[in-house]
């Protein structure tokens, strides 16, 4: 394999990894608790439990709705987004760092 041929299938393979992250929002639990997590994009839904003190990502092509433990009211998501579960509600943040 040439040196061009490698470096081609590093930024090949660099694109498709940044793409397939990018689809995915963070969220972190905060509280001392875990939460049952309900993902609904475009008529799908995805069950997910997040621990207390755990992080997740949570696949969203562009916006979601994230229902959480029983509460029907949905919250809506964008696959750019950073959350953190805080005394049992959902808190949009720039960075969960």
């Amino acid at each position: 394999m040439t040196k061009s041929t490698f470096s081609t299938l590093v930024l090949l393979l660099a694109i498709a990894l940044g793409t397939s992250a990018a689809h995915a929002a963070k969220l972190m639990n905060r509280d001392g608790r875990a939460y049952n997590i309900v993902v609904v994009e475009n008529g799908n839904r995805q069950s997910i439990t997040i621990g207390a003190g755990q992080q997740t990502s949570i696949a969203c092509r562009s916006s979601c709705d994230l229902y959480m433990s029983g509460d029907p009211q949905p919250n809506e998501i964008l696959a750019t987004d950073t959350l953190k579960i805080q005394q049992g509600q959902i808190i949009y943040q720039e960075d969960i760092r």
